[in-house]
């Protein structure tokens, strides 16, 4: 009996932005840039249970307490993926990658509460096997931009609608989908295009930049209402938190007297790669752990794993944070 493997070349993923939950979509606008895996979890919730009925078999019954998506994905972070409309004035899909900015970061206007957005995940696994995940929303996420490395985001992802077959439609290997959907080849951005500064200063000896973000996202179980396997809802309490940490050589007193003193700062990440420059700007940054240096037993002395919290006004006039790409 011969059998035919899948190469994961043969996959790929796919990603429409909703104009609204319970709107999903049925074709593709972009073809994910996955390069570092995808793991799905189809969560069944099981629960099983056994009467009192004088058998010894073992467990004897089941139901399901609630389904719903969780994805776990690395992906590099591209030029255009942040050209997306601000935060609390989105205004409706592009087609093109700076959905999937907007899918990670922006809002929905105060009438609707600084709601997150949804989108269908589309997944092929070769053979033609094709499934669409609709309304799906971004739990939280990390940007991580290390020495030597591309910059990459690892989003958590909770999907609440019902799975549907989904059939690719016929490609040449190259383009993707649909000829519509936008195939991701740019360069992304790298370490080299990173530049960091403290309180208004270049950073020049740091080695690496974690940005953490947590969309405030209701446990999808707390969704599952009466006569209903999916949850409902999947709200956002809250608008997004951040939190962080860095690795720096100690080569100036800059971080640890902010930490002794309990001193704010503005943190600022740059990448820029010629052309397309994208900005994350945070007004105000306190650092929480390892802000003093320990004094190693070899080696050079260095700042690892200094964490910090991002704040936003204390008015309410101006949130935690800012994030703006220039692409021309």
């Amino acid at each position: 009996m011969a059998v035919t493997f899948v190469p994961h070349k043969a996959c790929r993923v796919g990603f429409g932005l909703q104009s609204a939950k319970g709107t999903a979509e049925t074709q593709p606008s972009v073809v994910f840039p996955v390069n570092n895996g995808m793991e799905r979890v189809w969560n069944m919730n099981h629960e099983f249970f056994q009467y009192a009925d004088g058998v010894f078999s073992g467990e004897t019954h089941y139901f399901s307490s609630g389904r719903w998506l969780n994805v776990k994905c690395r992906f590099p972070l591209v030029p255009g993926m942040l050209q997306y409309d601000p935060a609390l004035t989105w205004s409706g899909p592009h087609d093109d990658i700076g959905d999937i900015g907007d899918w990670m970061f922006a809002r929905t206007a105060l009438a609707g509460y600084h709601q997150g957005l949804w989108a269908t995940i589309f997944v092929e696994t070769g053979s033609g096997n094709g499934i669409a995940y609709p309304d799906c929303k971004v739990l939280s996420g990390e940007i991580d931009v290390s020495q030597r490395q591309l910059v990459y985001v690892d989003v958590d992802v909770c999907g609440i609608g019902a799975p549907v077959s989904w059939t690719p439609t016929a490609a040449d290997g190259t383009t993707g989908w649909a000829t519509d959907a936008t195939t991701v080849t740019q360069n992304p951005y790298t370490f080299k295009d990173a530049t960091v500064t403290l309180a208004g200063a270049a950073e020049a000896s740091m080695r690496s930049l974690k940005l953490s973000f947590d969309n405030m996202v209701r446990d999808p179980g707390d969704g599952v209402v009466l006569g209903s396997l999916y949850p409902a809802y999947l709200p956002n309490g809250a608008l997004a938190q951040w939190t962080g940490s860095f690795d720096r050589d100690f080569v100036d007193t800059v971080v640890n007297n902010a930490y002794v003193a309990g001193t704010e700062f503005a943190l600022v990440l740059t990448l820029d790669a010629g052309t397309p420059a994208a900005t994350f700007t945070f007004p105000r940054t306190i650092i929480t752990e390892n802000g003093v240096p320990n004094v190693p037993d070899s080696g050079i002395v260095t700042q690892d794993g200094v964490g910090f919290k991002c704040l936003g006004a204390a008015n309410g006039s101006a949130r935690a944070y800012t994030i703006a790409e220039v692409i021309a």
